[in-house]
């Protein structure tokens, strides 16, 4: 992994909908933080109340009915999830879905 940069990298990607080459503006942060992403930290809370409850990633996704892979992405950050999909999941976890958005690590709640 390159080191840690204050530079942002240009990274290209194709878009088959638009034909068009895109270029995005990444950070080199090797480790980012929940602040800078908040993707991180609601796929921390996912985690951790998976694993509270003693499921497996497979076990999430056959109750949400979504794919593994989907969750472990979530669980990554790396995942822009959908309401709706939050929905599911806190449905599927028996809790609400501000709670994946609080920092309790209570496990009462």
């Amino acid at each position: 992994m390159p080191a840690a940069s204050n530079h942002p990298a240009r990274v290209g990607t194709y878009s088959p909908w638009t034909h068009r080459r895109h270029w995005l503006k990444i950070d080199l942060i090797e480790t980012p933080t929940p602040l800078a992403d908040p993707r991180i930290s609601f796929g921390f809370q996912v985690r951790r109340i998976r694993k509270q409850k003693g499921w497996t990633q497979e076990d999430l996704a056959d109750a949400c009915d979504l794919d593994r892979t989907y969750i472990g992405g979530i669980e990554r950050g790396e995942r822009n999830v959908a309401l709706m999909n939050i929905v599911r999941l806190a449905k599927a976890l028996d809790v609400l879905p501000s709670d994946f958005f609080s920092a309790r690590d209570d496990e009462n709640h």
